[in-house]
């Protein structure tokens, strides 16, 4: 399970990116954080990852409390950060071997070419460079590595940013797949269309979590409701 409590971040105390922000992905489903710019969807990833220390609040990913067990939460939880990049030069295949062997786990190179196909990056392309290759292959790359190390949890920082309608079928198909295998999924998104693919979604504005709801109650919201979800302050103030 994937889950904060009351989580509370500030950046050199002056500014707070997430205010009292309690959520929670149970495993089978698929938690969406919808949120403009500077809501704090980003900030929510690094605190899972351990690279933003709560001011007050938890975070956790099963037990492990993120902020003080790095190791712990990197056993049981696959993280894709906007700012991670791939090794350009070599190719889908060998960067899954690499990260998967970094994260401490030893890949058959037959398992990782049947993680590639599963999420969509056709067989001409595991083994060219990504320098040869559309760089909207890359999430579909981080997908394999989640499905080749089979972690309880996969916490995504906008996975579907800038990718194409067919890239963004696939990613949406492969977290049907995880959540239908019993992980705990979170991830991020500017995309009122990718909240589709969660069981519920979150609702991030200025650091605050401001509504809750499922997919279908987000879409049956009218504009002006839709819009005042993001002027709304938090519940709890």
């Amino acid at each position: 399970m994937v889950s904060t409590l009351e989580l509370t971040c500030e950046y050199r105390r002056s500014h707070r990116a997430l205010d009292s922000v309690t959520l929670r992905a149970e495993p089978g489903t698929i938690v969406a954080v919808l949120g403009g710019p500077r809501s704090g969807k980003t900030t929510l990833v690094r605190a899972f990852m351990g690279r933003v220390k709560p001011r007050s609040g938890s975070c956790l990913i099963g037990a492990c409390v993120c902020a003080k067990d790095f190791i712990g939460t990197r056993q049981i939880a696959t993280f894709v950060d906007r700012e991670m990049s791939l090794y350009r030069g070599l190719s889908p295949r060998r960067n899954v071997e690499i990260f998967a062997l970094l994260a401490g786990v030893s890949v058959d190179s037959e398992s990782v070419e049947q993680a590639l196909r599963r999420v969509g990056v056709a067989e001409r392309y595991i083994d060219r460079p990504l320098t040869s290759i559309d760089t909207e292959i890359s999430p579909l790359v981080w997908l394999a590595l989640a499905v080749v190390r089979n972690t309880p949890a996969v916490i995504l920082d906008e996975p579907m940013r800038d990718c194409s309608v067919h890239t963004a079928g696939f990613v949406g198909e492969t977290l049907e797949d995880l959540r239908r295998d019993g992980r705990s999924i979170l991830f991020t998104t500017e995309d009122l269309s990718a909240t589709r693919l969660a069981t519920r979604v979150v609702i991030l504005n200025a650091g605050r979590k401001v509504a809750e709801l499922t997919p279908a109650e987000l879409l049956d919201q009218n504009v002006t409701d839709f819009l005042s979800l993001f002027s709304r302050r938090s519940p709890s103030e």
